[in-house]
């Protein structure tokens, strides 16, 4: 399909449900029966949730040092190079 350039309008339909027979859903169902066969319990929402804030707090650290060591970084070139950074 082409478009031209420009605003779209975009409609969802749901999209029918699949047969219980169809590959896919068969694929599915040897997993879960194995997952259930192994004892297998899905995480809660608490603890997928916990983990999230966890990886988030991570990265927010790591950026914080990324930015840490930038302005350590200038300020060391800075000193090296006071006429330098001046004449910038």
């Amino acid at each position: 399909m082409n478009l031209s350039a420009g605003k779209v309008q975009v409609t969802l339909v749901p999209s029918s449900e699949l047969s219980p027979d169809d590959p896919f859903w068969q694929r599915m169902q040897k997993i879960w029966e194995g997952q259930r066969a192994r004892g297998h319990v899905p995480r809660g929402v608490e603890e997928v949730e916990s983990e999230r804030q966890a990886f988030r707090q991570e990265m927010e650290d790591e950026i914080q040092e990324a930015i840490r060591l930038q302005e350590e970084c200038r300020r060391a070139r800075e000193q090296a190079n006071p006429a330098e950074e001046s004449n910038e």
